[in-house]
């Protein structure tokens, strides 16, 4: 299964399992070797992919949170596309803020107006 993490720690996760796979292959007995290292290199290349789409949920994350232009929908729409990829909580605070102020940045003239119609 996947787990969440951010690009620092799936890189590090891949200098471990290089270093095992390197070990491996250096005093493993044959049948270790013939075994084990096809599917440490496969985790190698998936962990690899997996970083590489990572760092592109965290790119377009953080471009919506800076864009000024960004609609509520569409920045929802990364923040839910960020979580299904696994990527920190922490990562997503500054994100989560940005959208609870956009859903609540109609209010005051919702108020206003509701103030207007009553006085009338």
């Amino acid at each position: 299964g996947r787990i969440e993490g951010d690009s620092n720690s799936i890189r590090q996760h891949i200098g471990n399992l290089k270093r095992a796979c390197n070990g491996c292959e250096a005093s493993a007995q044959e049948e270790a070797k013939r075994k084990l290292l096809p599917r440490g290199e496969y985790l190698i290349e998936r962990l690899e992919k997996e970083d590489v789409d990572r760092q592109a949920l965290l790119k377009n994350l953080q471009l919506a949170v800076s864009s000024r232009g960004t609609s509520k929908s569409d920045l929802r729409d990364v923040v839910v596309r960020a979580r299904q990829g696994y990527l920190p909580q922490e990562l997503l605070v500054e994100a989560y803020h940005k959208l609870r102020r956009r859903k609540i940045e109609f209010l005051p003239s919702s108020f206003r107006t509701s103030l207007t119609s009553k006085k009338n």
